[in-house]
């Protein structure tokens, strides 16, 4: 999946929903937690 938002372009497997953050693993393992609230765009890809 691809998650941008004003820094950038996150793309990984989600790991997580929480209430206000997803939990995203890149391909490295480096976890990212992304502000659902800084969310612009979600792609499956």
């Amino acid at each position: 999946m691809q998650v941008t938002n004003a820094f950038g372009v996150v793309s990984g497997t989600l790991l997580a929903v929480q209430e206000d953050y997803i939990i995203i693993i890149e391909d490295t393992g480096s976890q990212v937690l992304v502000p659902i609230e800084e969310i612009e765009s979600v792609s499956g890809q």
